[in-house]
């Protein structure tokens, strides 16, 4: 079984024991827009990574050797079939709007270098707090995105230009280089996700030289397995 099988196998599962009436149905949710994605789809398109692989491949030596590329991205599946956002069809859905909006903004600053707050957009707010929410999505699944509190974190997603939530006050990109930058955790995972479980403290998400909070450090794990799991440990 190859990981695009498997990710879908570990997404249907989650979404099953959160929402039972898609047993049998062979479709996950986009965790962006909550459109259905059929299996085939998943198997011949494939996955999503989260960090871009052209932005990773700008690591150090020292950071590449630390993990694999899908370790130091992480993984999500987001849906592919054409949607309009902002009034534009998008041909490859919020995959397409995804890699055209936000992926190529961090490639020159995840790095060990000094920057500038000019070098700054209101863009880059927007994607750390999506990468951020899909890092949640990896960790949590379905049973913590399906929060209505995250439904204007959604939406800031087809806005890059607008200020649609004020959690874009908690995504955060340290100018100076960080002396332990989080490019893997010692379990092989890309961000670092914690926060008080209860229902008054933020969700703290941390990768790179970036943090972020989402609404809520409290979430119900089912138990299923994640898409944490299809990314191996270290050695």
């Amino acid at each position: 079984m190859g990981l695009n099988e498997e990710a879908f196998d570990v997404l249907y599962k989650d979404l099953c024991e959160f929402d039972s009436t898609y047993v049998g149905r062979d479709v996950i949710l986009c965790p962006i827009c909550w459109r259905e994605i059929p299996k085939a789809d998943v198997i011949t398109t494939g996955i999503e990574h989260i960090i871009p692989r052209n932005v990773v491949a700008n690591d150090s030596s020292a950071a590449a050797e630390l993990a694999t590329k899908n370790q130091r991205c992480g993984i999500t599946v987001l849906c592919r079939q054409p949607r309009t956002i902002n009034g534009k069809e998008v041909k490859d859905g919020c995959n397409g709007f995804k890699g055209s909006a936000y992926d190529r903004l961090f490639r020159h600053l995840f790095d060990d270098k000094d920057h500038t707050e000019v070098e700054l957009r209101h863009r880059h707010g927007v994607a750390i707090l999506i990468m951020a929410y899909l890092g949640a999505f990896q960790t949590f699944g379905y049973s913590y995105i399906r929060r209505n509190e995250l439904d204007e974190i959604r939406e800031q997603f087809d806005f890059p230009d607008d200020r649609k939530t004020g959690w874009l006050e908690c995504a955060m990109f340290s100018l100076r280089p960080l002396a332990n930058p989080i490019v893997a955790t010692e379990v092989g995972q890309p961000f670092v996700v914690g926060g008080l479980m209860n229902e008054d403290t933020p969700l703290h998400v941390l990768f790179r030289r970036c943090q972020a909070y989402l609404p809520h450090g409290h979430w119900n794990s089912t138990g299923v397995e994640s898409l944490n799991t299809l990314l191996p440990k270290y050695p």
